[in-house]
Order: structure tokens, then C-alpha cells, then sequence
């Protein structure tokens, strides 16, 4: 599965404009932190705690991938992740 948890999926913008200096990131720019864990885990959080993941901040979009090959090519673009 792979989905963004909590809010619709937005993507990045290619052309920067507006930098938010202290962090290096324009400031309408989601920061993307990727979750992979196996399918089976996710009730043990519930949905209720899944919806407060994905709007922890407004300039981070959540997203889960459940394929462990998947997860590992789109790592590498994430500016965070949990495992």
C-alpha cells in the first residue's frame, strides 16, 4: 500500500522561490516523511492516532508504503523516515 496518511497527497514543486532560510526549504514546500511498516502493524496504532500522524504539522505530509522494495528506491527522496 502506499497512500499519505491523514491529508491528500500533494506533491513537491520543482522551481524555489521563497527559501525559509533556517531550515533550506520554501516555506509552502511539504517536508515528505515516509513510514514503512508491514500491514499488520497498523491497527495496533489505530486510526485515530494514523489521523494525528498525518497532521502533525502543517508543512509535513505523511506517507506509508508497505512494499519493502518500494519503500527502500523511495527512502532516498524522503526528507525523513520511520521504520
Amino acid at each position: 500500500m502506499n497512500q499519505a496518511i491523514g491529508a491528500a497527497s500533494t506533491r513537491r514543486s520543482s522551481q524555489v522561490t521563497n527559501v525559509d532560510w533556517e531550515h533550506g526549504v520554501p516555506p509552502s514546500t511539504p517536508l515528505i516523511v515516509l513510514v514503512g511498516m508491514p500491514p499488520q502493524l497498523w491497527p495496533v496504532f489505530g486510526d485515530v492516532n494514523l489521523m494525528r500522524l498525518g497532521a502533525a504539522h502543517p508543512r509535513v505530509q505523511v506517507e506509508q508504503d508497505d512494499d519493502a522494495v518500494r519503500f527502500a528506491a523511495r527512502a532516498a527522496d524522503a526528507d525523513g523516515v520511520i521504520v
